[in-house]
């Protein structure tokens, strides 16, 4: 397993740091494309970071604002549509 030294005196292992930058680039790249581009974006990924696995990011604070909202506007709260507007796509 490689290791990064950083200036700081602190080690990285290689796999939690490419883990995090694919999880950072999805995070910010996956809303501006097309869901055909996101697969390829996905794909690019892949080939890139052999090996690191994709990982869901959780919105729980986020999650329950929209539930809170939709309470506060006389809303019905609808759990699926709740979780859809937070989940990435596939």
């Amino acid at each position: 397993m490689h290791t990064h030294t950083h200036t700081h005196a602190h080690t990285v292992e290689a796999s939690v740091e490419y883990k995090v930058v694919v999880q950072a680039l999805r995070l910010n790249t996956l809303s501006k494309l097309t869901f055909a581009d996101g697969k390829r974006f996905d794909n690019l990924l892949k080939d890139v970071f052999q090996g690191v696995r994709f990982q869901e990011v959780k919105y729980e604070q986020l999650e329950q604002a929209l539930r809170d909202s939709c309470i506060d506007c006389n809303l019905m709260v609808i759990e699926s549509q709740v979780i859809k507007s937070v989940t990435e796509r596939k």
